[in-house]
């Protein structure tokens, strides 16, 4: 064998190799997206109780600070009355200890008063949360309908409500805590609302282009730019995304009916600019973007380290 031929030949191979494995190639990555309202505000309780009242219907334009729905929380209301109760106690103590020059007893009911007077402005400002205005301009899209309860459920528990909080069936129902009440869109515009998987957030920014193509309209692709990025990972999925509802991304069910993602996620928007006449609420589909700096050998290293857990 020739000792040329053969350094020859290694120098070839690891020439390729090393072009194959450290060299960028251009790649496409995945996300699931949902079709919104542009800019949607989307509107939940955050405080939990009896719905009273509902001012709004399904496609009526609002303004800002319009009353949407009220809630009723009869338990905090006592909490609220029994603060109030407690304030005056407090205070008519204050006032025998200074007459009575007990200045130690008055410090320490002037603490109370403090705490009494804290919890207070903490049931108010909870109490002031049941009245539920609109955020914005626009107008009122009803949230996705939760699925009638099943007879066996039915039987070992009081019957939850189902449909959504605007229809008038369900006046009276209590809402828990984070329960998508509606949402409000401020203009005729929709974009995407895309889940992007937490290890591949750096790979999109403001600006870039991405490819959709909805399940209802195959033949077509869209392109578009990215408009935003959030900043804080999502904990829940719109209902439709969730690969119990038909959609793809793995979600697990809270005690509230929520699901709730698996892995981290961040929602990335891009407007629809496109066809905007077929484009509907709720339409699902599929994105990708380029990733063009990432080399084989770190797309063969990326992969190993989402399949496999090292620690040390």
């Amino acid at each position: 064998m020739s000792r040329p031929k053969i350094i020859a030949t290694c120098t070839v191979l690891v020439t390729v190799l090393g072009v194959g494995l450290f060299v960028p190639i251009p790649w496409h990555v995945e996300a699931m997206f949902i079709v919104e309202p542009h800019d949607v505000q989307h509107v939940y309780s955050t405080t939990p109780g009896f719905l009273r009242e509902q001012y709004v219907a399904e496609g009526q334009r609002v303004q800002e600070g319009d009353p949407l729905v009220d809630l009723e929380n009869p338990d905090k209301d006592d909490k609220k009355r029994e603060m109030e109760v407690q304030l005056r106690v407090v205070q008519a103590e204050i006032r025998v200890h200074r007459a009575t020059g007990a200045i130690a007893e008055e410090e320490i009911a002037k603490e109370k008063l403090r705490t009494v007077r804290e919890q207070l402005a903490e049931y108010e400002h909870q109490l002031a949360q049941l009245k539920i205005d609109a955020p914005c301009n626009g107008v009122v899209i009803a949230p996705p309908s939760a699925p009638e309860p099943k007879a066996d459920e039915s039987r070992l528990q009081l019957a939850a409500w189902h449909g959504t909080p605007l229809q008038s069936r369900n006046r009276d129902s209590f809402l828990e805590e984070r329960t998508h009440v509606c949402s409000i869109a401020p203009d005729n515009k929709f974009q995407a609302t895309l889940l992007v998987d937490q290890k591949d957030r750096n790979d999109i920014e403001i600006g870039r282009g991405v490819e959709l193509k909805l399940d209802s309209l195959p033949a077509k692709t869209y392109v578009g730019k990215v408009e935003k990025i959030s900043d804080r990972n999502l904990e829940f999925v719109p209902q439709l995304l969730s690969n119990k509802l038909g959609g793809e991304v793995p979600t697990t069910t809270d005690e509230q009916g929520r699901e709730r993602l698996v892995s981290a996620a961040y929602q990335t928007t891009v407007l629809l600019e496109e066809d905007i006449p077929l484009l509907r609420s709720g339409m699902r589909g599929r994105a990708r973007f380029s990733v063009g700096h990432r080399s084989t050998w770190e797309w063969m290293w990326r992969y190993i380290k989402t399949t496999f857990h090292f620690r040390l």
